[in-house]
């Protein structure tokens, strides 16, 4: 706090302690200065070799063409270098993590809490129960949708409906998880009460099976939505005539 700040907050303040941190904004204002001396240095070398350089018989587009070429690969090698890096990152660990805990109670168990007891069967069937969930509300209502869009709306309703659907589709998933949190949850509570007492987790909480598959489905609408009304759009009108005509 005083090296921060520079003065004493409190007569606590020892001599020793204020002369390291008069001494700690010293080197820092002398590192601030070394800075700016170098910043201006390396301008001023540049701008000398630009002048050196330059006359009629340079060939400035090569150059410029060559330094493209070079940032160009440096972002390919950056982008693929990181790629590895996340691969290798995720290979050690997890290599240290089935050092530490058996695979088999791992990838076959049928309890998780996070701490003594790690089995991913329980991961895999609540992601699976929510997604079916999520499902059944999303399928129905973004197909039916689509068919409006695509079949019966008038071009005022779709110009307006089609944007909105895209909006809805780029609204962030946090934003989704506190609807679900401060919203739906409490909601489902008030309407069907905490199904704990009948001894299931599909209605007991802002966590439920429940609430998370409602959300989810709400958030996968416009997706289905959108996709959906895309690819009725792309079937040819002879093949709509033909269908109708059957």
């Amino acid at each position: 706090r005083l090296a921060d700040l520079g003065v004493a907050l409190s007569g606590d303040v020892t001599q020793t302690e204020l002369k390291a941190a008069q001494r700690y904004l010293g080197i820092l204002a002398w590192g601030d200065t070394m800075k700016t001396i170098a910043v201006i240095a390396v301008s001023l070398i540049g701008t000398a070799i630009a002048f050196v350089k330059t006359d009629k018989d340079y060939r400035a587009r090569n150059a410029v063409e060559f330094m493209s070429r070079m940032m160009l690969l440096t972002a390919a090698c950056i982008a693929i270098l990181t790629t590895v890096g996340i691969v290798l990152s995720l290979v050690f660990n997890t290599v240290e993590f089935l050092r530490l805990y058996p695979a088999w109670d791992f990838f076959f168990g049928t309890r998780w809490n996070g701490t003594s007891q790690l089995g991913l069967l329980p991961l895999l069937w609540g992601t699976l129960y929510i997604s079916i969930i999520a499902l059944i509300v999303a399928v129905p209502i973004g197909l039916f949708a689509a068919i409006y869009l695509s079949e019966y709306a008038s071009k005022p309703v779709r110009a307006f409906a089609k944007p909105a659907l895209e909006v809805l589709a780029g609204i962030p998933t946090i934003v989704y998880g506190l609807f679900a949190l401060l919203t739906v949850g409490p909601f489902l509570l008030n309407v069907f009460g905490d199904g704990g007492a009948l001894g299931v987790d599909w209605m007991s909480g802002a966590t439920a099976v429940m609430t998370a598959g409602l959300v989810m489905g709400i958030m996968l609408v416009p997706f289905v939505s959108s996709l959906s009304d895309d690819i009725i759009n792309a079937v040819p009108q002879s093949l709509r005539d033909g269908s109708l005509a059957m």
